[in-house]
């Protein structure tokens, strides 16, 4: 009877938590929110729980923490206002040429390649291109509406919610755990702090890393006076952020501005090498903990289900689902495996 019981008890912990993930990311209209809202709350929990240990009332650890927040976007909108506006400016003027210049030098490219190997096989890159600009315009233009409507719901809300979850998440939480069997409860609930612990530390670092991305490039390519600097880093460091396919979209507006210019294309190697050798693996890759292979898959998956936000939450999605793994395995088996 008690094992029924018990049994019963966790089947209706599962089902509460799937159906509150199911109301939150399944239902269009709350997928935006709900994603800037856990990653909003991943991002400034630890420093609100830091202030807490300094004998800080929640409330005002949180309002602290929301006021620092706020200055520092206040902060980077004025840097953009301040050095990148001239840029944008100047950028907005040559966007009509944008994609041109773009084909252009791609074609001028493919050129190149077949002069200098003495080949005449036509790539195809311009064409791709092309297409896919195509399809991207196409996209945006019967998105806009959509894409503007929630980015207004998210300002205004994923703040709110952001605020009610960091001031009674405890509670909430609580509530929760209790649905879970005691015979279990020791388990779960050190898998839940593994893994939000892990989503955690994984946000924090990448932001480190498209920061430090976004700060080298601007540095290299102010050494080499190339225009829209501030503009083509901040590009650099947000495309960053996607696996895979962030380095390669974060040089394509610096060829279709700047053309296939060996110093250009050398900063970007550079910064990227000094990122995938260096910056991932200290600050990204220890946290991740999965193989090549897992990394592909998993980037794949998500840009099938979900596209660019698929790709973005990949990787952590994937190695939260290594931790519950591992953890059942040594719940149900009584043994540990290699991480």
């Amino acid at each position: 009877m008690t094992k029924n019981n018990d049994r019963a008890q966790l089947f209706l912990f599962f089902f509460v938590v799937v159906f509150l993930i199911a109301v939150l990311f399944v239902t269009p209209s709350l997928q935006l929110i709900s994603l800037l809202t856990v990653l909003n709350v991943l991002f400034l929990s630890p420093l609100v729980s830091f202030l807490q240990r300094k004998r800080m009332n929640r409330i005002l650890a949180i309002l602290v923490v929301f006021t620092i927040a706020g200055f520092v976007v206040a902060f980077s909108i004025n840097w953009i206002s301040g050095v990148a506006i001239t840029q944008l400016t100047l950028l907005a003027q040559s966007l009509p040429g944008f994609s041109y210049n773009l084909l252009q030098q791609i074609k001028s490219f493919e050129t190149s390649l077949q002069t200098r190997f003495d080949v005449h096989i036509e790539f195809g890159l311009s064409n791709l291109v092309s297409q896919a600009g195509s399809n991207s315009t196409t996209w945006l233009v019967s998105h806009l509406t959509g894409l503007l409507s929630g980015i207004a719901s998210a300002t205004f809300l994923v703040p709110i919610f952001s605020f009610f979850i960091l001031k009674d998440g405890k509670e909430y939480k609580s509530e929760i755990l209790r649905l879970i069997p005691q015979r279990y409860y020791a388990e779960i609930v050190t898998t839940l702090s593994k893994t939000t612990s892990s989503l955690s530390k994984f946000l924090r670092a990448k932001a480190l890393e498209a920061l430090l991305v976004a700060v080298l490039t601007y540095i290299g390519l102010l050494i080499f006076g190339a225009p829209y600097a501030a503009v083509l880093a901040l590009i650099a460091g947000v495309t960053n952020i996607l696996p895979y396919i962030g380095p390669i979209l974060g040089i394509i507006p610096a060829i279709a501005l700047l053309g296939f210019s060996w110093p250009i294309l050398i900063i970007y190697a550079i910064v990227n090498g000094l990122d995938m050798l260096i910056v991932f693996p200290i600050l990204v890759g220890k946290l991740v903990n999965l193989s090549p292979l897992t990394l592909l898959i998993s980037v794949a998956v998500g840009q099938e289900l979900y596209g660019l936000v698929g790709m973005l939450i990949s990787v952590p999605v994937a190695s939260s689902i290594k931790i519950i793994y591992l953890e059942l395995v040594e719940v149900l088996y009584h043994r540990k495996l290699l991480e």
